[in-house]
């Protein structure tokens, strides 16, 4: 099927009438993204899990001296 310029669908797909045939082409999309994109994720995802792990390791620190501070100010407002 042509509908002319750039929008043409070849045998074999086929033209989703229904929901039904709508939600399996974009199932089928979705594992066709994902094998695209699984060397490129499979280089980074050590990188941003690095990344995450450093970003929550400050974000600990960060809570521990919130912590203390707000010890420190119920300490000392009970003085």
């Amino acid at each position: 099927m042509d509908f002319g310029g750039a929008l043409g669908f070849a045998g074999g797909i086929p033209f989703p009438h229904g929901t039904d045939s709508y939600v399996i082409l974009l199932e089928e999309d979705r594992q066709r993204w994902q094998q695209l994109f699984a060397p490129i994720r499979d280089i980074l995802s050590p990188f941003f899990k690095e990344l995450l792990q450093e970003q929550t390791q400050a974000l600990q620190k960060d809570l521990e001296q919130l912590n203390k501070e707000v010890q420190s100010l119920k300490n000392s407002g009970n003085g």
